[in-house]
């Protein structure tokens, strides 16, 4: 008998494992461990119920720094956290040390170590740096345009002088398409949609001259209204937190949440479209500057996006329209919910844009990229549409 129980137990700390519950599947070997201290792998297992506890106990600190800007607090949580796991929480505590670094480090910094062995060049950064700080465009180019014989490697300068530039002779003035703002409704599932042209746009924070076809995307997330209609149509299951197959009155027009990957390519499917690739998703966010956000390269403010917990939770879309509003006029592109894509990351993983409601202003930067696998669903990831021209 006595057996029998630690082997019912064994097997019950097991599954809790698997469950992610670990303070149960602790118990559960600790309790075998007093009846039997050899009992197969039980050692072995309460070592990993004892890592992950542990794991989870820096994760909740990490996360604690990181809203209180407390970078190197939380950058030393964090590492503690991705030691040994860099999968850890399907790459989310991998993405958020990048967050906590790029809060330690400033450009300045990191430029003026690159420097520190010319005061030539490094008093030529300064005057750069003061001339973008300040909006004095052309000084900027005069001055860096002079930085890349002193160091012709470095990407920060030559990219300021970039957005000089753009600044100086926007991209009508250089013959580059304006955005359209044309817009249609889409039949299939009512939803108004905006023509984005085809050309060439800066993508990435590196911004690489790419070039796409003409395509048509939703102006604003799927909203759950929108979602129920596609439920209550196909029978698919509805997100967790709904009432049965009805989203509460008080988020109906806000984005749906708790959608998996294939849940948003389903929908799509359904209403005749797809889901935008993470180009086609940063094109329609950032136009074809390169600006930093939907709205240019001023900062996030409440006025602005749905950010920094400024909220707590989902806001409807179209709140901060039309001041926050893309080149294009697509809404909610910068924070509120994060948005999959169709682009593949790595093992089932999908990259996700836009950032959410709840994370700082780096992460809702046009060019800033999420990666979660494709079968997790969570409070702040939602999706629109696409479709191509055809």
């Amino acid at each position: 008998m006595k057996r029998r129980r630690l082997e019912e137990r064994y097997g019950e700390g097991r599954e809790l494992l698997g469950e992610g519950k670990w303070k149960q599947a602790l118990a559960a070997f600790e309790e075998v461990e007093a009846g039997n201290p050899d009992f197969r792998e039980v050692q072995q297992k309460l070592a990993q119920a004892r890592d992950e506890i542990q794991r989870a106990r820096w994760y909740d600190e990490a996360i604690g720094h990181g809203e209180a800007e407390r970078w190197a607090e939380a950058c030393r949580s964090w590492v503690s956290v991705l030691r040994g796991r860099w999968d850890y929480r399907d790459g989310e505590a991998g993405e958020r040390l990048l967050d906590a670094a790029e809060g330690l480090l400033s450009r300045h910094d990191e430029l003026a170590g690159a420097f520190k062995q010319s005061g030539e060049a490094l008093t030529l950064y300064e005057d750069l740096a003061v001339a973008v700080e300040g909006g004095d465009w052309g000084k900027a180019v005069e001055v860096g345009e002079a930085l890349p014989e002193l160091a012709p490697d470095l990407s920060g300068p030559q990219a300021w002088v970039r957005r000089a530039q753009r600044q100086l002779h926007p991209a009508g003035e250089r013959g580059g398409e304006k955005p359209s703002g044309e817009t249609m409704v889409w039949e299939a599932n009512g939803k108004e949609m905006v023509r984005i042209p085809a050309g060439e746009f800066l993508y990435g924070d590196e911004k690489e001259t790419r070039e796409l076809p003409e395509f048509w995307i939703d102006k604003t997330p799927v909203t759950n209204t929108e979602y129920a209609r596609f439920v209550a149509e196909t029978g698919h299951g509805p997100p967790k937190h709904w009432e049965d197959k009805c989203p509460p009155k008080d988020i109906a027009d806000h984005p749906v949440v708790y959608v998996r990957w294939q849940d948003a390519r389903a929908y799509a499917e359904w209403a005749g479209k797809r889901l935008p690739t993470e180009e086609e998703w940063e094109k329609a966010a950032g136009g074809t500057d390169g600006r930093k956000y939907p709205w240019g390269d001023k900062e996030p403010t409440p006025e602005l996006c749905n950010f920094g917990k400024n909220e707590r939770g989902t806001t409807p879309v179209g709140k901060y329209s039309p001041q926050g509003d893309s080149p294009y006029s697509c809404v909610d592109m910068a924070g509120n919910v994060w948005e999959w894509t169709a682009s593949d990351y790595a093992d089932n993983r999908k990259v996700l844009r836009g950032g959410s409601w709840d994370l700082t202003p780096v992460s809702v930067r046009s060019a800033r990229r999420g990666i979660l696998h494709s079968a997790y669903r969570y409070g702040n990831y939602g999706f629109r549409c696409a479709r191509g021209s055809e």
